[in-house]
């Protein structure tokens, strides 16, 4: 499978999948903006080649190894599912929240959709996708930024998407915090 275009013309969308590797019911979600979707795939088939020739004498077919590189810019916590497990959201007043995050022993499989807008619609799925790492950096002013690997097990080529992203948020910013052990130690500037 071609690598998916992200950038102007592209909009990728996910959802969580109700049974790992099957195409979830509502493929709604965005992780944030200025995505960055690389995919990449390997069959791990061997060829075997005759003593003293080139041409294969035995191929092997190997397990497959589906792997996405994704990065962008913070627009929603939606992810955090994703990411570690079960998120409960509080508000503690205004438009502040505190999140708070429990580990669980299987993350949350999801289905990617990359639809292309050009001269017809174009769209790679990616199933069975589920976060190896991710990392979360952000400086005083400036965009919290989220790069993140997953694997995937199955992947596809469509001409019409199962759904379309619903949301549309700003691009959240960092603008500080303070790091505490046993009371105030200093002022965060910059996390990752």
């Amino acid at each position: 499978m071609a690598n998916s275009m992200t950038g102007h013309f592209a909009t990728p969308v996910y959802g969580y999948e109700s049974t790992y590797g099957t195409l979830s019911s509502s493929v709604n979600k965005t992780f944030g903006n200025n995505i960055t979707i690389t995919p990449s795939a390997n069959w791990g088939n061997t060829h075997n080649r005759g003593m003293g020739n080139r041409n294969v004498t035995q191929s092997n077919i190997g397990k497959f190894a589906g792997a996405l590189d994704i990065e962008f810019d913070l627009a929603s916590g939606y992810f955090y599912k994703l990411a570690v497990g079960v998120v409960a959201d509080a508000s503690i007043g205004g438009s502040q929240f505190t999140h708070t995050f429990t580990e669980v022993n299987r993350l949350t499989s999801f289905s990617l959709e990359v639809k292309n807008d050009l001269d017809t619609t174009s769209v790679d799925r990616y199933l069975g996708c589920k976060i190896t790492e991710w990392t979360l950096s952000g400086t005083v002013g400036e965009v919290i930024r989220v790069s993140m690997s997953a694997v995937y097990n199955n992947a596809s080529h469509a001409t019409s998407t199962s759904n379309s992203a619903s949301e549309a948020r700003g691009t959240l910013t960092f603008a500080g915090g303070t790091l505490s052990v046993g009371g105030t130690i200093a002022d965060v500037q910059s996390f990752e």
